[in-house]
């Protein structure tokens, strides 16, 4: 009995190589091959064909250029809409922050007229010595901002001088304790910082008492308006004025103090100051001190003029 090696379905069929050498291989047909090269190479060479695709790429790419476009104006528009709210948050906080600070200086000006009121008790044993000791200690500052800009009378200081000063006491060429006021008032007002620091007492000719100063103002728009106006021409500051808005002048000055000791009570007071030192080392020539001082409402020894209030 005879087996085959290789498994075969029943009807497949068996051909030698002479059955298979003997069969003439079909080609495919010359039209159909020639209408397929022709269309490949129709396909291939013509332009719309190939251009079709880039022409599509450019129009994605410019999209997307106008969407990045759109999304960097949309990014700045975000940024100033921020900056604005910014802004207007630090301009409220800084508003609200003067606001404070005036409130504060308020509180503190307040306060400190208490503490004076407090502080001071009339001399009981009055000599030229405590009087001269509590007059530069009450007015070492002039007026304080508040009792100016209120008009309100500093109650602290009047009370001293009509308990220490004669009724006709003499200040410079006017008389009474309300010319002391109103002298120390205007002052205050037109100078910033005022500052008269003792320095220390001496005993003068008679019954006068010297008390040795050192001064500190603060030149403002308001102390060239008021004291200077000569420096503003055409509501503009004069080569002279801008260089003295906004300087600190320091200068000494001694007082007189005049005791009257029938009556307790000071009877004459006097000032000699140095104005000029300091606007001469400020200005650098006496021809530009010269010209501050002419048309000026004080005089180069520091005596003002009473001026209207502003």
């Amino acid at each position: 009995m005879r087996f085959e090696s290789v498994l075969r379905p029943p009807h497949s069929l068996r051909f030698s190589d002479d059955v298979i050498s003997d069969v003439i291989q079909r080609g495919l047909d010359r039209s159909i091959t020639d209408d397929y090269s022709l269309y490949v190479e129709h396909h291939s060479s013509n332009p719309v064909a190939t251009e079709e695709p880039k022409r599509q790429e450019g129009q994605v790419a410019i999209c997307l250029k106008d969407f990045r476009r759109g999304d960097q104006l949309t990014r700045r528009e975000r940024n100033r809409i921020y900056q604005a709210r910014y802004k207007l948050r630090q301009k409220k906080l800084a508003n609200d922050l003067d606001l404070s600070v005036q409130k504060l200086r308020e509180d503190v000006e307040q306060l400190e007229k208490q503490r004076l009121a407090l502080s001071y008790t009339p001399l009981t044993n009055s000599t030229v010595w405590n009087v001269a000791a509590e007059y530069f200690r009450l007015f070492r500052h002039g007026f304080n901002k508040f009792e100016i800009s209120s008009n309100a009378a500093p109650v602290t200081h009047l009370t001293f001088l009509q308990q220490t000063m004669a009724p006709d006491v003499m200040i410079d060429s006017r008389s009474g304790v309300e010319a002391m006021m109103e002298s120390w008032t205007v002052a205050s007002r037109y100078f910033n910082d005022l500052e008269c620091r003792l320095m220390r007492l001496e005993k003068g000719p008679g019954e006068t008492l010297v008390g040795i100063l050192q001064v500190r103002i603060g030149v403002t728009l308001q102390t060239l308006r008021h004291v200077f106006p000569h420096l503003i021409e055409g509501g503009k500051l004069t080569p002279l004025g801008e260089r003295m808005v906004g300087q600190q002048l320091s200068f000494p000055c001694n007082t007189y103090l005049e005791w009257d000791s029938s009556r307790g009570r000071v009877s004459n007071v006097k000032y000699d100051a140095d104005f000029v030192s300091p606007l001469l080392q400020l200005l650098g020539s006496l021809e530009d001190v010269s010209h501050v001082f002419d048309g000026a409402y004080i005089t180069p020894d520091c005596k003002m003029v009473v001026l209207e209030s502003a």
